[in-house]
């Protein structure tokens, strides 16, 4: 996907200036989802917003202008709470101080998403559009990823989604696959709290639905987890949540859920203080089973995730050199701890995600540019 990506920066570079405008918006959301899963919801953010303001009018979205409007709107509320859970495990780090200031700079997040959901759910309250909408890979002028679409179900309501799903399933839609109608019915289920039906669902779409619905899998995966866990079945839960994190690190930040981990450190103070640290994760719940992370600190500082059979998820070590200049500075290592474990795993330098926010760039300073010549004639008028 990031080959494709950087691959689609060259062929929009190449393309007539008209082109470009046309497809902007679609490409905008592709990279704003990519960016999403691999850690960078800041940016998604930013790529989101654009696409949901952007003026143009005459591209590939002109048949329908609220289906780009609503999804590029369910995106940038994806984007804005995945960048508050961001935020919230930086802020688990800090001094009491500090974490006032920063959690009350962080509900800006929350009401950003809360305003894209509520434009998306204006924007999907029709009947028609939502069942049409729950069909898989409709031939509708904008497709929503199928593993967007279960945020659908959050904006509308369990209830209306529910009887939508039901008629949906009795005019057809999921004749060719009943997996992605059983994935929406734990999603349901799960956001109920309805913790055995989301069980049984999970287990029906996970054994129906295509191999390649990688992430839709994960996220079926992390309700049945979290049902699992509610319900005091721990070693089912822990099955659930491996399977989930192998699949997508980046759902278990996305949901705003936890996983249940075993924290072991050496003898090291460092070591000590980011165990410390960790256990106040909001990605983490300490259990007496579960997964296993793994602090070393006596050369290099090694934070490393594993299996409850030992086989690595996730690891970050941090360069000798910065071992030793901060080795005190347990809560630096333990943010960026979180930043590896549950993105993709490598980082998107800098200057690549300024090609993919130039054109959003360029295109606020055009529209600057032209509101400030609007009201140059005004004045001169």
């Amino acid at each position: 996907a990031r080959t494709a990506l950087d691959r689609m920066l060259v062929w929009r570079n190449q393309q007539e200036p008209i082109i470009s405008a046309m497809n902007r918006a679609e490409h905008f959301l592709v990279s704003a989802n990519f960016l999403l899963l691999a850690g960078y919801a800041e940016d998604s953010i930013k790529l989101s917003m654009t696409a949901l303001n952007q003026p143009d009018r005459n591209g590939s979205y002109s048949a329908d202008d609220s289906q780009k409007d609503s999804y590029a709107a369910l995106v940038n509320m994806m984007a804005n709470r995945t960048q508050y859970q961001i935020e919230m495990e930086r802020i688990s780090t800090l001094g009491w101080l500090e974490s006032a200031k920063a959690r009350f700079d962080s509900l800006s997040l929350l009401l950003d998403a809360w305003r894209a959901e509520r434009r998306a759910a204006s924007l999907l309250a029709e009947f028609d559009t939502l069942q049409n909408r729950l069909r898989p890979y409709a031939p509708l002028e904008v497709h929503i990823p199928e593993w967007v679409e279960p945020e659908i179900i959050s904006v509308m309501g369990t209830g209306v989604m529910s009887n939508i799903l039901d008629q949906a399933a009795e005019n057809g839609a999921f004749q060719l696959n009943e997996g992605y109608y059983y994935a929406y019915k734990t999603e349901i289920f799960s956001l109920d709290g309805d913790e055995e039906a989301a069980l049984e669902a999970g287990a029906q779409a996970l054994s129906l639905l295509p191999a390649q619905e990688v992430l839709l899998k994960a996220r079926v995966l992390t309700r049945m987890a979290d049902a699992a866990w509610t319900m005091d079945d721990v070693s089912r839960a822990q099955q659930f949540y491996e399977l989930a994190y192998r699949q997508d690190p980046s759902i278990i930040r996305r949901l705003g859920t936890a996983l249940p981990v075993q924290i072991t450190a050496d003898a090291t103070q460092v070591g000590r203080d980011i165990a410390d640290l960790l256990e106040n994760s909001p990605r983490f719940k300490v259990a007496s089973t579960g997964l296993r992370i793994e602090i070393s600190a006596a050369s290099d500082v090694s934070i490393c995730l594993n299996t409850a059979s030992g086989v690595s998820l996730s690891c970050y070590t941090a360069p000798a050199a910065e071992s030793l200049a901060g080795a005190w500075d347990a809560a630096d290592f333990t943010q960026r701890f979180h930043d590896k474990a549950f993105g993709l795993g490598y980082d998107i330098s800098k200057a690549q995600r300024s090609m993919l926010l130039g054109s959003s760039v360029i295109l606020s300073s055009q529209n600057d540019a032209n509101l400030q010549r609007n009201r140059d004639r005004v004045l001169n008028r």
